[in-house]
């Protein structure tokens, strides 16, 4: 791996161990295996093989872990020239399922040494780095003397710290064991683990890590290579079926934008009817319903006293305003209510007296009275007043 890509590859994983990803992922894989047949389901639950060394008294013993890790299948003896080793070894793959199972040494719990240590969560990105640093001081021994590697215990995300089990070995112990075990395979090494009380693994790997052969790992390729061909046609697929989708969207909306088109046309011809129908019959409701100026002067013309002269009388809308001079102008409002054609006569404004004629000047507004006339012949209420554009 290049160096340059090591530490965003590091933090990364990192960040990705304390999400809940894996865990998650661990429950959906196991939700997924309990959904298959009994067959399939003790395939996909079976571990990778693996051959595993571990020490005896006379030399070493091969277990098979994919079969019976406990019991010893073949043993390597004391034999230095390694010709029986590799026939033993060589008959060992052939009763596995994978012929190319990687070679796990596995030491005796007497021969590590194992510690629990705790680290606040930040270092875990570089956490060898800090193991390196920090060996001495939490061991007997410097970390040029050690093999190590570490298991990540447990995360404390209340108090923010990482424990962690540091697993380490003596190079002068180890390089030995293994100098005597190539004398009799003369194969590399992938992993040399260790052994906890109880026969069971640490799951780590006690050799350095630019050490650590490089294993093709063809299937590995080619399930990888499925997946990203998997995932490709999926996105082909949704791809090719959100296209029909929007195709299909794209053509409804096209023919509800002509029909939506039609209906405008359709409700704009009845409005302008309806705007026509009731321009040419305005005039004659409003020349119905409203009384004639002339009658109206007229009507208060006869209600007015002889003694109140009248000096303008003007018509806006609805609103008639009457100036003029009286001796009493407050008693011209209840002469006007008695009007048949006016209505709400009002002062407006203060009376004042003209000094001229000793009479009070007057400005009364009243309201025409709209007659209740039957509907103009052929009149018909707006159909288009109400009614509604589709949108």
């Amino acid at each position: 791996m290049p160096p340059i890509l090591e530490a965003p590859i590091r933090a990364f994983s990192a960040r990705l161990r304390r999400s809940g990803a894996p865990a998650f992922l661990s429950w959906w894989r196991d939700e997924l295996i309990d959904l298959l047949p009994p067959p399939l389901k003790s395939w996909a639950e079976r571990e990778p093989d693996r051959i595993l060394i571990c020490r005896t008294t006379d030399g070493f013993a091969l277990h098979a872990s994919a079969i019976d890790p406990d019991a010893p299948a073949f043993c390597l003896g004391s034999d230095e020239d390694g010709v029986n080793a590799l026939a033993e070894l060589e008959k060992l793959k052939r009763s596995l399922e994978e012929p190319d199972a990687p070679l796990v040494l596995c030491l005796n719990p007497a021969d590590v040494l194992s510690r629990r240590l705790s680290f606040p969560l930040a270092v875990e990105v570089n956490l060898r780095q800090v193991l390196t640093f920090e060996m001495d001081r939490q061991t007997p021994f410097k970390a040029d003397q050690v093999y190590f590697d570490f298991v990540i215990a447990s995360r404390d995300e209340v108090q923010k710290l990482l424990h962690v089990d540091l697993v380490l070995a003596l190079r002068a112990q180890v390089d030995p064991v293994v100098a005597a075990l190539r004398k009799r395979i003369n194969q590399p090494l992938d992993q040399i683990d260790a052994l906890r009380v109880g026969r069971k693994r640490w799951g780590v790997n006690l050799i350095a890590q630019g050490a650590r052969p490089k294993r093709n790992h063809f299937w590995l390729k080619v399930n990888l290579g499925l997946l990203a061909a998997s995932v490709i046609l999926l996105w082909v697929v949704m791809a090719q079926a959100n296209a029909r989708k929007a195709r299909a969207v794209t053509s409804l909306n096209e023919r509800i934008e002509a029909v939506r088109e039609d209906a405008r046309a359709a409700s704009s011809l009845r409005q302008e009817l309806a705007d026509a129908r009731d321009a040419s019959t305005f005039l004659a409701r409003r020349r119905a319903e409203t009384p004639a100026f002339l009658d109206i002067l007229t009507d208060v013309t006869e209600l007015l006293p002889d003694d109140v002269w009248l000096e303008r009388m003007m018509l806006a809308q609805d609103e008639i305003q009457l100036q003029g001079q009286a001796k009493e102008s407050s008693k011209l409002i209840n002469l006007l209510t008695q009007s048949k054609l006016i209505s709400n006569p009002q002062m407006r404004g203060p009376v004042q007296v003209d000094p001229r004629t000793n009479k009070e000047r007057f400005n009364i507004a009243v309201t025409q009275r709209k007659r209740v006339v039957a509907p103009v012949k052929g009149a018909k209420p707006a159909e288009g007043a109400n009614a509604k554009t589709p949108r």
